[in-house]
């Protein structure tokens, strides 16, 4: 099966979609610890009263399970819209997303739909039975398992390649193995072989695999992004906690400590998050950041929390509301609320600064040279580009990179005007185009009488005739190749000539046009204080008339009495 990759997308859509996204978000602040989580709620399925389940998120889309139907679908949310992308006899289950690509499982086989093409492939068929696909890029992991008779149950972890269509067992044997979980080239789950569960850990580059934990306690639930996994731990016995493992170092590292359990961990860039066990027997949300060390509560609501999952500071998780009400919620961790989430925010705590392009730390609203060019933003053509800043042609494309900078059809390593439309060849190399130039080979005589120089050379050459009849063809040859090249030199300096005046007329219409531009206006404006002035004067004489009729009116009045 080919199938195209789809990672990512325009990081300006993105910021621009949670921006759109947090404007229909309602802001959550906590305020019962020091250090409280801000950020944007959303329930993403309120207008539903059935069983939803097991929410998986890329980006701005959620995927989840959900028995509206008579059978269980997967659905998916994508920036407030919501699409159902299943539909059989079958029940669909544990869906999981990366990109476009969304695998599942149906009763117990590993389907894949790809949300670009609308397409639906169903990739393991028969025994075993196969369950919880995992998925990145074009690789998709899940568990097996097949009872054989004389040795019971044998369990495995295997991969999918969908850009090979191969299926590779990556590990195999009698202990129960599950919950496989995949980044990049590393595989993690969940093992019994050793008397208890322990992580472990596959390089699917080197083919080796690795015991994570070395406990006699159990070790379960596990997560992989970047240099780090993630499980959760009852190494001391009273609750579980989070810990963490730096695969470069193989080091192991304590995420919590408390007096209650922790659950569901997960795990993506600098961000890890699980939900915490509350009094009551409900549960909240906390996420740690690996930069920092730094804990945050994020929800603190009485309601039962499950099926945690995490992309970048975006969580989502399913939560029983009372009366058999299950409902998914995303929450976005925005720090200053400005609608760009923290992890895309270059100033998550600046609410009128979100991106550094040039990494100068002043933020792109007020830097005059984002992309440190030298050149300011008001002056260049791509100011996010600091390998561009002029467009001479406007066709999008900068000069560094455009081929043909003024696009009149010359490569520009060719062309000796680069930047000039109009010209593009200098047979004299005076520094004038052959256009404009009005003796372009530079002889001295002007492009218009060398014309008529080769005309009097053909007639001179017909008058002059003088044909040997033994030799007819070949002074017919020659006279034909003399007067074809008189010709090419009339028809090259022709169109020198008509490009000249082409280029000569057009240039005198616009200033024309420009002239008669300025004129019109300037006309235009004596006519208007001409107006004004006759309006003003005929205001003061109207003034000077009712005065003087009223001075009469008053003498006239004083005379009768």
């Amino acid at each position: 099966m080919d199938v195209e990759k789809k990672r990512t997308r325009a990081t300006s859509l993105f910021l621009i979609s949670t921006m759109c996204l947090a404007i229909f978000a309602g802001t959550v602040t906590v305020t019962d610890s020091a250090d409280a989580a801000t950020g944007h709620l959303w329930n993403l399925t309120s207008h539903f009263n059935d069983y939803v389940y097991y929410p998986g998120i890329w980006e701005d889309r959620v995927v989840w399970y959900d028995s509206r139907g008579p059978r269980s679908d997967i659905y998916c949310w994508d920036q407030g819209t919501e699409s159902q992308l299943t539909s059989s006899s079958y029940y669909d289950y544990y869906p999981r997303i990366y990109g476009d690509l969304v695998t599942y499982q149906r009763n117990s086989d590993i389907f894949v739909y790809n949300m670009s093409s609308g397409t639906n492939e169903q990739i393991t068929s028969g025994s075993p039975s196969f369950y919880s696909p995992d998925i990145w890029e074009d690789r998709i992991v899940y568990r097996t398992y097949v009872y054989v008779s004389g040795v019971g149950y044998n369990y495995t972890i295997r991969l999918y390649d969908l850009s090979t269509d191969t299926e590779t067992t990556l590990s195999y044997g009698t202990s129960y193995k599950n919950n496989p979980r995949i980044y990049e080239d590393i595989v993690v789950w969940r093992d019994y072989r050793d008397g208890n569960y322990e992580i472990y850990m596959y390089n699917i580059a080197t083919s080796t695999e690795t015991r994570v934990t070395t406990q006699s306690s159990t070790q379960t639930d596990p997560d992989v992004h970047g240099n780090y996994i993630v499980w959760r731990d009852f190494r001391y016995g009273s609750n579980y906690e989070i810990f963490g493992y730096r695969i470069s170092t193989g080091t192991e590292f304590r995420i919590t400590s408390n007096s209650v359990s922790e659950y569901d961990p997960c795990i993506h860039g600098d961000y890890v998050a699980w939900r915490q066990y509350q009094s009551g027997g409900r549960y909240d949300i906390y996420y740690y950041k690996l930069s920092t060390g730094a804990i945050d509560r994020i929800t603190n609501t009485p309601f039962y929390k499950y099926d945690l999952d995490i992309w970048e500071d975006r969580l989502v998780w399913r939560q029983y509301e009372g009366s058999s009400i299950y409902n998914i919620y995303m929450y976005m961790l925005d720090a200053d609320l400005d609608g760009v989430g923290d992890a895309n925010d270059a100033f998550p705590t600046d609410a009128s600064e979100t991106l550094d392009t040039d990494g100068d730390f002043i933020g792109n609203n007020k830097d005059t040279d984002d992309d440190a060019d030298g050149v300011t933003d008001i002056h260049d053509a791509f100011p996010l580009d600091r390998t561009e800043d002029r467009d001479i042609d406007g066709d999008g494309a900068g000069d560094n990179a455009d081929t043909d900078d003024d696009n009149d059809g010359v490569p520009d390593t060719t062309d000796a005007f680069p930047y000039n439309p109009v010209e593009f060849r200098d047979s004299d190399g005076d520094g004038i185009g052959d256009t404009m130039d009005t003796d372009a080979d530079g002889d001295g005589v002007n492009d218009y009488l060398d014309m008529m120089n080769q005309l009097n050379l053909i007639r001179s050459d017909l008058v002059g005739l003088d044909l040997d009849l033994d030799n007819l063809d070949t002074d017919l040859a020659a006279l034909g190749t003399t007067i074809r090249n008189r010709f090419d030199g009339i028809v090259a300096d022709l169109s020198d000539l008509d490009a000249s005046l082409t280029t000569t007329l057009g240039t005198l219409e616009t200033n024309l046009l420009g002239e008669l531009g300025r004129v019109n206006a300037s006309l235009a404006s004596d006519i208007d204080g001409l107006l004004t002035s006759i309006g003003t004067d005929l205001d003061d004489l109207n003034a000077s008339l009712s005065g003087e009729l009223a001075d009469a009116a008053a003498l006239i009045g004083d005379d009768l009495a």
